[in-house]
């Protein structure tokens, strides 16, 4: 005995396939607090930038809070060893970038 179909032809298959996949995808990304990306190619051109640069700058900041909750998570040695130093220093230049974003 055969299986009904769920799909009328592959290509519907295929839709409902891709559909699924960005769901999960999205759904992935609000778990770990990623912003949507902005749907860019029906946006002129400088409003597509102005999009690109709050998602870059989305980004880093997402980064920027991941690599402080890091450092907080380290003992006192460990923050205040050269190691430790050098990544207090990469958390600080992404704040300057961040700061330079803002004046985009």
């Amino acid at each position: 005995m055969t299986r009904p179909h769920i799909y009328a032809d592959n290509a519907e298959k295929q839709r409902a396939y891709r559909v699924r996949h960005e769901e999960e995808r999205r759904a992935e990304q609000t778990a770990k607090g990623v912003p949507p990306a902005p749907v860019l190619p029906a946006m002129s051109g400088t409003l597509r930038w102005r999009a690109l640069v709050e998602r870059a700058q989305l980004t880093l900041e997402c980064a920027r809070d991941e690599m402080a909750d890091y450092v907080d998570e380290r003992t006192e040695s460990w923050q205040e060893s050269a190691r430790g130093q050098a990544f207090l220093e990469q958390i600080d230049l992404l704040d300057r970038t961040i700061d330079e974003l803002d004046a985009f």
